[in-house]
């Protein structure tokens, strides 16, 4: 996502209240120390947002580390994050290649252990991805 398609996005401020509404109500919104909300799925350094019926706010899940989650969420970030971006920028921008690529943390962790069980290290996977998606960013 570049930034111009993110400040098109916050301009008209259509996905905010929604994802706002939608995460409180999951049980995986989290506060940031610097103040912002995000999915704890993502950011599991974040404080649960505790449960506010009033608010919407459903109770805090646990959250089930996933193999080699902190290794795909640092990958991940080498590829797409832009100086410009702040921690809720961040947020969004993953929620909306995970949504945009039809995968999850899940099912890349998921992938990464198939690709080891075939021989193949963590890192040559990720050297092959990251040249095959900074070649579609380029085009």
């Amino acid at each position: 996502m570049t930034k111009e398609q993110y400040e098109k996005l916050r301009e008209n401020k259509h996905f905010e209240p929604l994802w706002l509404e939608l995460l409180n109500a999951s049980g995986f919104a989290g506060v940031l120390p610097t103040g912002g909300i995000v999915d704890r799925r993502y950011y599991p350094e974040a404080i649960p947002v505790q449960k506010n019926t009033l608010f919407g706010v459903a109770e805090p899940k646990e959250i089930k580390r996933i193999p080699y989650e902190d290794e795909i969420n640092e990958f991940l970030k080498e590829i797409f994050y832009e100086d410009w971006m702040d921690d809720n920028d961040w947020a969004v921008c993953l929620e909306s290649w995970l949504t945009e690529s039809g995968k999850s943390i899940q099912s890349l962790s998921n992938d990464l252990q198939v690709g080891m069980k075939n021989g193949y290290s963590i890192e040559s996977q990720f050297s092959l991805i990251k040249s095959m998606l900074i070649n579609k960013k380029k085009q």
